[in-house]
């Protein structure tokens, strides 16, 4: 035991005082400190009459110190020197903007960090990791006093933190959400002096937002500019003692750097983290008599304790944070905390993941204890396989205590949102990394990856004659760890995860060693096993980890009638590995059901419904990327614009809208939110209209004049529109806006221009009660269920003979009375059925465009005229009624001509690739740019809700012009932006 050398002597060793435990002086090491394993030594003490004696020399007494007042002046003075520092350097950058967007996060430019070794951080005298900071750049505190803490706008960060305490926030609550709110609108007005902590707290919350539930690039700017503002405020965070707020950043620092390539940052700062939230005293139940200041402490404890023993076992480093020094109860599995229960989509598994989290955690230090502990140096053979064993049954009661739908990994990422399979994956990779570490079988193990090299060598695997590896020779090589077979169970299990789950970039720096050992310990399998059936299953996996990961997105359809099947079943079957569906939203529960009992023959599964009044917990609870837009027309603007409001993109059905108002509306969302509006044109996609795009582009015929449009819808699917709600303009805008924005649109689209006038001409002249009688028509029906005479008329259509039919409409009539099978010569029509239009183009062109509902074919003619010859293009399509039959025959060719006439040159028939699929092969290519693998498209064809708004504006002006007799200005009815 060393001696002090001066002073009285101690009647104690340093770690028995600190302790308050009796010393027994035992030389040279006292057994309390040979029982903890650390250094015994004795302080020296200063007693209060030896400081008396201690007198400094009156030379060096400054000569102020009594008869002056305080320096002042010298302060003031320094202040002044800073302040026109900063301005200097502010002066010398080109601008403040400029210098923010160019902020990039550069982890060599982080503050100077004293790092300590782990056997220093086993002496309780020693002092604790904390931070050296450097003076490379500005301070938050001078920030402050220059006025320099810069955040976005209010509005932008309410919006951001509403998302972050949506979503993980509230799953992990480092935060409480209503007073971090106000304390963000607090800091906003204006005056001298800005609060600088919570300045660095909304940093972080930002940061965490944009890093986790983003997966922006930690180089990004945004993001940079976040974390750097944070940093700058470490040295201001650690001294901060007010309340918690300075310690909720510092462990918010932590979850964010231990997810990059320098995981050190976190190791060191959790150490301060969790002495400042130790000097706090949160780790007793006893430090607060407000019920709500408790509860945050306590969970903020426990988020502190998580990290702790998360790296700690990652460094092989000593943890700060004893069991035996907290007396707090795990978080309660179901209490007051009950919004923040982590819940399927379906409603059927609850689960609280701060809770299990903790407890891992607790199983964790002891993982660690055990391998890499003193104590557990010392243990015996036999002792070590006992503690060994103890730790397995603790995780076998942990595991068993999750809920099964947890352990599935498709079911996982069905059920719940991205956020929480995020969260599970993290959660069991941290189990998994504790199996591999107490088996050997860590990616890092050294003696276990000499093993694995092994299965290289000849004497192991001798190599036949003809190239066959022959029988492994066991005596060559160790056995296999103990518990073997669970080990792989557990290793496949995380691998599906990561592999369903699709990680992040930031994820990925987490899980990559727990995925790799996953890896190795299947190929072992492998190798030992091949006989076994999992093999093929097992490889699939292993090159499927190999592969560039995706990310699933996730949909929500609104509106589950005929055309919504077009796109759920392409998720379910052919994009399955990049799309899925995560709830039905409909006015018509009926329908809904049988939507999910679709999904379910598809091999998706069944999803959550909601009724449209529910539209937004619809997006709270299953948290789609984007939704699915299949309504009603009139409605489409509704959800459209709640939608993008809600933080989601939009994929709506043509038309976008019916009218004016409705597209200002979208415009308006779009500008506000800054999300996206996709409209399903899929006619631009068809190979044929493609091609005329190409030739038209490539100046064929050079300049084009004017163009001559033909399209004709016959008796089946043009008598189509008649029976069903579009019959009412007030819900389609009539043909011109519902059907006629097709043709539209490919006008727009091939010669890349938008309309300028419209004159139009229309009527009612084939179907309605009134056209009938005039052709001697005397028996009539109102619907054709039921009735004796529709059996009689071609133009019915019997819903009980077409079981998808009856599914999604008869058997579902009792729930809005919405009858599909209306009479085509019944009144109540308000759209017509006859169309002349007449369009002056801004870039000299002019089209005439006929629709005509009641022909005998179905398809167009198309002619372009040009200053270097004529296109002319004729497309017939098989008739079909919609959600009747096949829809992959809906709109598929019969015959398809293109036939080139230059000027002054013999015409040529242009040949198209065949495409596959409905709509002239084009509904095949949509689907693919939609839920596919993002590809270029030199065709540019996707098309936004500006093309979606000049493609309804030559309808709209068509149904005024039609109402007025005048030839109508599209500028005066909306002015669509350029882009």
């Amino acid at each position: 035991m060393r001696a002090a050398n001066h002073g009285r002597r101690r009647k104690a060793c340093d770690l028995c005082v600190s302790r308050k435990i009796k010393c027994d002086l035992a030389k040279p090491t006292c057994s309390n400190c040979k029982l903890y394993g650390v250094d015994c030594s004795i302080t020296e003490v200063t007693s209060p009459a030896t400081m008396s004696r201690r007198r400094a020399p009156a030379s060096e007494i400054p000569a102020n110190s009594a008869s002056t007042p305080p320096r002042d002046g010298a302060i003031e003075s320094r202040l002044a020197r800073i302040e026109a520092k900063l301005d200097q350097i502010a002066a010398e950058k080109p601008s403040e903007s400029s210098s923010h967007d160019a902020t990039a996060l550069n982890f060599q430019n982080f503050p100077e960090i004293r790092v300590y070794k782990a056997s220093d951080m086993w002496n309780e005298a020693t002092t604790l990791p904390c931070l050296g900071i450097s003076p490379q750049f500005p301070t938050g505190a001078m920030l402050a006093q220059t006025g320099k803490l810069e955040l976005p706008p209010l509005q932008e960060v309410m919006g951001v933190l509403e998302r972050y305490f949506d979503s993980y926030g509230r799953y992990m609550p480092l935060f409480d959400k209503e007073s971090f709110m106000k304390m963000t609108v607090d800091w906003y007005p204006e005056n001298d002096r800005k609060e600088l902590i919570p300045w660095a707290a909304i940093n972080l919350v930002l940061a965490m937002t944009y890093r986790i539930m983003d997966d922006v690039p930690i180089e990004e700017p945004k993001l940079a500019q976040r974390m750097s503002n944070v940093q700058s405020v470490t040295t201001e965070l650690m001294a901060w003692s007010g309340d918690i707020l300075g310690l909720q950043v510092l462990l918010g620092m932590v979850i964010l750097f231990q997810r990059t390539t320098n995981p050190q940052l976190a190791i060191v700062l959790i150490g301060s983290a969790i002495r400042l939230a130790q000097s706090m005293g949160l780790p007793s139940a006893r430090t607060s008599d407000d019920p709500d200041e408790a509860a945050q402490r306590r969970r903020v404890f426990w988020i502190a304790y998580i990290l702790d023993k998360d790296l700690a076992l990652r460094a092989k480093a000593p943890y700060t944070q004893f069991d035996a020094e907290t007396d707090l109860e795990l978080p309660e599995q179901y209490g007051d905390d009950d919004m923040r229960i982590l819940e399927s989509c379906t409603g059927t598994t609850r689960f609280n993941y701060l809770r299990a989290r903790s407890e891992l955690a607790i199983i964790q230090g002891k993982v660690h204890n055990f391998l890499y502990s003193r104590t557990a140096q010392r243990l015996s053979q036999g002792q070590r396989t006992e503690t060994k064993l103890r730790i397995q049954q603790l995780f076998f009661s942990w595991r068993s205590a999750l809920p099964q739908e947890l352990l599935r990994s498709d079911k996982l990422f069905q059920d719940f949102s991205t956020i929480s399979v995020h969260l599970v994956m993290n959660m069991y990779n941290r189990y998994l990394e504790c199996l591999y570490r107490i088996h050997g079988t860590f990616a890092f193990d050294e003696t276990w990856i000499d093993r694995a090299r092994r299965y290289l060598s000849p004497t192991v695997i001798p190599t036949g004659g003809v190239g066959i590896d022959g029988m492994i020779n066991q005596k060559e090589i160790s056995p296999l760890p103990s518990a073997w077979s669970d080990c792989v169970e557990q290793s496949r299990l995380g691998l599906e995860l990561s592999a369903f789950g699709r990680e992040t970039e930031y994820s990925t720096w987490l899980h990559a060693c727990c995925n790799l050992s996953g890896l190795i310990v299947l190929l072992v399998n492998i190798i030992e096993f091949p006989d076994q059936p999992s093999v093929t299953s097992d490889w699939s996996l292993i090159t499927n980890m190999a592969e560039p990961q995706v990310t699933r997105k996730r949909y929500a359809v609104v509106g589950t009638g005929g055309r919504s099947s077009f796109f759920y079943s392409a998720i379910a079957t052919e994009y399955n590995k990049t799309s899925c569906i995560v709830a039905l939203c409909d006015t018509n529960q009926t329908r809904m059901n049988y939507a999910n009992s679709k999904l379910k023959s598809l091999g998706h599964g069944e999803v959550p419904t909601y009724l449209a009044s529910n539209f937004d917990q619809m997006i709270k609870e299953s948290k789609p990327n984007e939704v699915i837009i299949t309504t009603m027309d009139r409605t489409h603007n509704i959800y459209i614009v709640r939608a993008l409001e809600l933080g989601c993109n939009v994929i709506t059905e043509k038309p976008m809208t019916i009218d004016a108002p409705r597209c200002k509306e979208i415009f308006s969302a779009v500008e506000r939110t800054g999300q996206k509006v996709r409209v399903t044109f899929n006619y631009r996609y068809a190979p044929h209209n493609t091609k005329v795009f190409e030739l038209l582009r490539s100046g064929a015929i050079g300049k084009v004049t004017s163009v001559h449009f033909e399209w004709m819808l016959n008796t089946s699917h043009g008598a189509d529109y008649f029976r069903r709600w579009h019959r009412d303009k007030r819900n389609s805008g009539g043909l011109l806006v519902h059907k006629s924005t097709h043709h539209f649109d490919l006008v727009n689209f091939w010669l890349q221009t938008r309309p300028q006038t419209v004159f139009a001409t229309g009527d009612l002249a084939f179907y309605g009660r009134e056209n009938a009688e005039k052709r001697g028509e005397t028996k009539f029906y109102t619907r054709a269920h039921g009735s004796e005479v529709a059996k009689a008329d071609p133009f019915a259509l019997h819903l009980d003979e077409n079981p998808q039919l009856k599914a999604m409409y008869l058997d579902a009539e009792h729930e809005d009375a919405y009858y599909r099978d209306q009479s085509v010569f019944g009144d109540g029509i308000s759209i017509e059925d006859t169309m002349n239009v007449l369009v002056k183009y801004r870039n000299g062109a002019s089209l005439s465009y006929s629709l005509t509902a009641y022909a005998p074919w179905e398809g167009f003619r198309v002619s372009f005229n040009g200053t270097g010859g004529r296109l002319e293009v004729e497309v017939v399509e098989n008739s079909y009624v919609n959600s009747g039959g096949d829809q992959a025959h809906e709109g598929s060719l019969e015959s398809r001509k293109i036939l080139l006439r230059p000027l002054f040159e013999k015409p040529r028939e242009i040949k198209v690739e065949d495409g596959v699929g409905a709509h002239g092969g084009g509904d095949t290519v949509l689907l693919n740019d939609l839920f596919g693998t993002p590809v270029s498209d030199e065709y540019m064809r996707a098309a936004s809700h500006i093309d979606g708004a000049a493609s309804i504006l030559t309808g709209i002006a068509a149904n005024r012009s039609i109402a007025t007799g005048q030839a109508i200005n599209v500028d005066d009815i909306l002015l669509v932006p350029s882009s």
